[in-house]
């Protein structure tokens, strides 16, 4: 195996072993552990490429923690939280577009993660910053964003499990036009 990027090559059988250990570790953890997801991410991403598998679906336990977990609500989250967050919904949006291309629950709910964020990180900046115009760039980021999600989850029968979140979004998509008019008279 060769790195794209340095061009150092590791033996196959170091990748198997890594690809082994990880394996194992992903069968022991508590999914609901984030400082142990974490951790096995920061071991692993410069072992195995950023878009494998098993470290994708790492990243989206990452991700689905954040804001819901004890210690990990939004209001707990900090600046480098709202960073990691982004950072991880957009590495792995890139993975669905691959693997995944279109219209499909999963880029969904990723990318409804994502605006969270992108809104609660615009906000941190904005108290920091006071640059009005940066808040309304970064708000109608989140914005456009929460408008593909809107396009996709609205797909969602209400019966399923996450039919609900359509509502949710309707409901965020107006606040946040809001939010971007009373900006916008800043």
């Amino acid at each position: 195996w060769e790195c794209r990027a340095c061009k150092e090559k590791t033996p196959v059988s170091q990748i198997r072993k890594t690809t082994k250990s990880l394996d194992k570790e992903m069968q022991q953890i508590d999914r609901n552990d984030m400082k142990s997801l974490k951790k096995i991410l920061n071991k692993y991403k410069q072992k195995l490429n950023k878009n494998h598998g098993t470290l994708t679906e790492v990243k989206q336990m990452i991700v689905s923690g954040y804001g819901r977990l004890p210690e990990f609500q939004v209001e707990d989250m900090t600046e480098a939280d709202h960073k990691l967050k982004i950072e991880l919904c957009q590495e792995i949006l890139q993975v669905l577009d691959i693997v995944e291309p279109g219209l499909n629950l999963g880029r969904g709910l990723i990318l409804f993660e994502l605006h969270t964020s992108l809104v609660m990180l615009a906000n941190l900046e904005f108290e920091k910053r006071q640059n009005p115009n940066q808040l309304l760039i970064r708000l109608q980021e989140a914005d456009r964003i929460l408008g593909e999600a809107d396009n996709i989850l609205k797909l969602e029968p209400v019966s399923s499990p996450y039919g609900h979140l359509a509502a949710t979004i309707q409901r965020n998509r107006k606040e946040l036009g809001g939010y971007i008019e009373n900006v916008k008279m800043m």
